[in-house]
């Protein structure tokens, strides 16, 4: 062969492996992919985090036998750390369908309204250029929780109007959640032997500081008579959380109102309060005759 022959037959050859060059990066493939489902919750709670996993599949439905990688990727609107698995696959050339999982980290104490947005890419690859990609999305909403319901009876030391027997309490209601917004909760008094109160049976707690939602409830309780004996009265505030199967949070605390003797002039009422970390609060006032004028007992 002459250095002529030779040097043609180069040629052709780099010619065809141009075209085959040019054929593979100008070649083009359909790839859909679909995530299910299109919605995930997190439960989380202010200290523990929770991971949700979409099934995903992918198959290619134009020249199937072109593609021999497929490179997955996603993202969260969120910022959440989100992966894929596996993250590469080699694409069967018949065009069938093939798994994935996405996986998506929600981090503890995230408000209920930061929905995190799933994005998914796949791009298929052809000889080491991109032949073509599919991409889908899906939701992770994080579950609203509630901690513990916590009840401050303030003040300490509250007078009892000695004429009408009507004792005021305070009750600072406050719970830890992701809410971040107004929440509803129950209060529920129980009281016995004609023992009234003024409490509304439905409270809405406002956010107070991040992470915390409260309310301030003002109960009057008012004693039927003059009559020497005590009262007993339940408060329970609750909680419902939707997103746990319908589970409530609640604290209760109980209440001692009592009518003295009479050997005191007009009428007295105790208020004892049991509840939270052991505390014990009473209420009351008491009024006696002195000399010369009446004075107070405290």
């Amino acid at each position: 062969m002459t250095r002529t022959h030779r040097a043609l037959l180069f040629g052709l050859v780099g010619l065809a492996l141009l075209a085959t060059a040019a054929a593979v990066a100008s070649a083009s493939c359909t790839i859909s992919i679909v995530v299910s489902p299109n919605e995930l919750t997190a439960f989380i709670d202010e200290e523990r985090q929770d991971s949700v996993t979409f099934q995903g599949n992918y198959a290619i439905s134009a020249s199937p036998d072109i593609a021999d990688q497929i490179d997955f990727t996603a993202t969260v609107s969120t910022g959440w750390l989100a992966t894929v698995s596996p993250e590469s696959d080699s694409p069967p050339s018949d065009g069938s369908s093939r798994p994935f999982n996405v996986t998506v980290l929600v981090p503890a104490g995230v408000e209920s309204s930061a929905i995190g947005e799933v994005h998914v890419i796949a791009r298929a690859f052809a000889g080491g250029s991109e032949c073509g990609h599919g991409d889908a999305v899906a939701r992770v909403i994080p579950g609203l929780y509630f901690g513990v319901v916590t009840m401050t009876i303030t003040p300490r030391v509250a007078d009892v109007d000695p004429v009408t027997l009507v004792a005021t309490v305070d009750l600072r209601i406050r719970v830890e959640t992701n809410a971040g917004h107004a929440v509803l909760a129950r209060l529920t008094v129980r009281v016995n032997d004609g023992l009234r109160h003024d409490a509304p049976e439905d409270v809405q707690l406002t956010p107070v500081e991040p992470g915390f939602v409260g309310a301030l409830v003002v109960v009057h309780f008012t004693a039927p008579n003059n009559q020497v004996r005590s009262y007993t009265a339940s408060v329970f505030a609750t909680v419902a959380e939707p997103n746990r199967g319908g589970g409530n949070v609640f604290q209760m605390y109980t209440i001692s109102v009592s009518v003295p003797a009479p050997h005191m002039e007009n009428g007295i009422v105790a208020l004892t309060i049991v509840g939270g970390v052991g505390s014990v609060i009473v209420v009351g006032a008491a009024w006696a005759k002195g000399r010369p004028g009446m004075r107070r007992v405290r």
